[in-house]
């Protein structure tokens, strides 16, 4: 996260939902770290990368800051998936 930031972007966000035992993100605007963890959730999901991106996205429309953002859009992500519904053999689709 450090190297990204010294990439010159003000913030770096880094979803963790590949890791095995929990879901951590991560936010690092320059001086502090915010790590959010969930549950892991079984099963292989399509569509969090989107859903997390129009949130966080949503939210800054909306005049959160980027921190308040990214809490939402971590929430709203992990609420779809616990919704998400299977359609026949493949990955999960998120579902609100």
């Amino acid at each position: 996260a450090t190297k990204l930031k010294a990439l010159g972007t003000e913030t770096v966000i880094i979803t963790g939902g590949h890791l095995k035992k929990k879901a951590t993100d991560m936010l690092f605007d320059g001086e502090e770290f915010l790590f959010i963890e969930n549950e892991r959730l079984e099963g292989n999901f399509h569509g969090t990368g989107c859903v997390f991106s129009a949130s966080m996205t949503a939210g800054l429309a909306l005049g959160y800051n980027v921190k308040e953002a990214f809490i939402k859009a971590k929430d709203i992500t992990f609420s779809a998936m616990k919704n998400a519904i299977s359609i026949g053999k493949g990955m999960k689709l998120l579902h609100f």
